[in-house]
């Protein structure tokens, strides 16, 4: 009796793989960031399970960040909020240096004691220096000279 071939993981799974891979995260911090389980990350990256677009989302801007050097990005949540070294290396933010985008990746640090998402600390989102200064005027950003 021939054995049954094992199935390739689709490409929108070998995808996501990659993009996490790139990003230098393990599933569970892959997890953290998309504020999804782990076992909901080895699921899409094995193919069982197909992601939902709005992770699929936020997955595209955390890497596309990334990809366009975000960590040379004028705004970082980490030195405007003068985080301690202690509370930025545990940071996602700050771990996937996307300090413009504190108030979408989840892991975070510096939200009210307990949220684990903006919804759930929303009036900390609401002062949040780096939320105001993004929705602020375009004059008010800080921007990289060019050289």
């Amino acid at each position: 009796m021939a054995q049954k071939k094992a199935e390739e993981p689709s490409p929108a799974s070998q995808t996501f793989r990659h993009m996490r891979r790139e990003l230098k995260v393990t599933q569970d911090e892959m997890a953290s960031i998309l504020g999804v389980s782990a076992k909901a990350v080895q699921s899409y990256e094995q193919g069982w399970r197909q992601p939902p677009d709005a992770i699929l989302r936020l997955l595209n801007v955390v890497f596309i960040a990334h990809r366009a050097g975000a960590w040379k990005h004028a705004v970082r949540c980490w030195e405007i909020k003068r985080c301690p070294p202690r509370i930025r290396n545990q940071c996602r933010a700050y771990q996937t240096r996307q300090g413009h985008l504190c108030w979408l990746v989840r892991g975070t640090k510096c939200k009210s004691p307990g949220a684990k998402s903006c919804a759930d600390g929303h009036d900390t989102c609401l002062k949040c220096k780096v939320r105001l200064r993004l929705l602020g005027r375009p004059s008010a950003w800080v921007l990289p000279r060019e050289s």
